[in-house]
């Protein structure tokens, strides 16, 4: 059989029954009739209003046990924590609560109330959340005494911050978790794996063969590209050497000529 809330959310219920349910005289547990309200005050038209008013009236001990329970529902968490909503009485067990987020509490430390601020200084979850003390910073009822010192605070968190930045290494707990996380998703291939000799990963003959027959295929290109290229040179410096493209002549073949030098006469045998 469905909760009364999962009928409520289904709109299975009468309407007398969701009056009832809007003055939180159903007979159900503490916890489920706080949620159900909570539920009527953000989705019911009809009788958000009256819920509302139940909610701002509900039982200081029962709500405090809601507020500081981390199983307690996001739906009814967020509307306890919202400044709209908020009970001063409550706001201590919701501080505390993880299951609050920094972002909702936020809120309060930036626009609060004098006596919500005071609520959150004497938060141990708040005075170690840098970003809660720098919303409480922005505060206009924080007092000159208590911005000082929430002042230092958020500047040994600075110091702490870029100390830590140094170090790359990440914690022994996150990589202890990635290992443990590993050996579970890989724990069908391991356990086939686990009888296998071991093979280091390498190429082989026939790929070293392959890839030394490419770099000499790369060499000899490159030598005949470099000995294309020099080709034109060695041209272009011999018809500056010859310009008019003349046979040279031996300097000696010029005297003989001119009669500089007598021609060398073969000796009788």
């Amino acid at each position: 059989m469905p909760s009364m809330l999962e009928m409520i959310r289904n709109s299975q219920v009468p309407s007398n029954l969701m009056q009832s349910a809007s003055r939180g005289a159903l007979s159900v547990p503490p916890g489920e009739m706080i949620e159900i309200l909570v539920h009527l005050a953000i989705h019911n038209k009809l009788f958000s209003e009256r819920a509302r008013l139940t909610l701002a009236g509900w039982d200081e001990k029962a709500s405090v046990a809601a507020a500081a329970d981390p199983q307690t529902s996001a739906e009814v968490l967020g509307y306890l924590i919202a400044p709209e909503n908020l009970r001063t009485c409550l706001l201590p067990a919701l501080a505390e609560n993880p299951s609050v987020s920094e972002e909702l509490l936020d809120k309060i430390a930036v626009s609060g109330s004098r006596s919500a601020v005071e609520t959150l200084l004497g938060s141990v979850r708040v005075m170690k959340s840098p970003r809660l003390l720098q919303g409480l910073q922005s505060n206009p009822n924080l007092r000159p005494v208590e911005l000082a010192e929430i002042a230092k605070k958020v500047a040994t968190f600075e110091i702490v911050a870029d100390a830590q930045g140094d170090s790359t290494e990440p914690p022994d707990e996150v990589v202890e978790v990635a290992i443990v996380k590993f050996l579970e998703e890989n724990a069908a291939e391991l356990a086939a794996e686990k009888d296998k000799v071991f093979q280091p990963i390498a190429l082989t003959h026939d790929e070293i063969a392959e890839v030394a027959a490419a770099c000499r295929l790369r060499r000899s290109s490159r030598k005949r590209q470099r000995s294309m290229w020099l080709w034109p040179r060695r041209s272009r410096q011999r018809k500056r050497r010859n310009p008019k493209g003349r046979r040279r002549r031996s300097p000696s073949l010029g005297l003989l000529r001119t009669g500089a030098i007598a021609p060398c006469r073969k000796l009788p045998s």
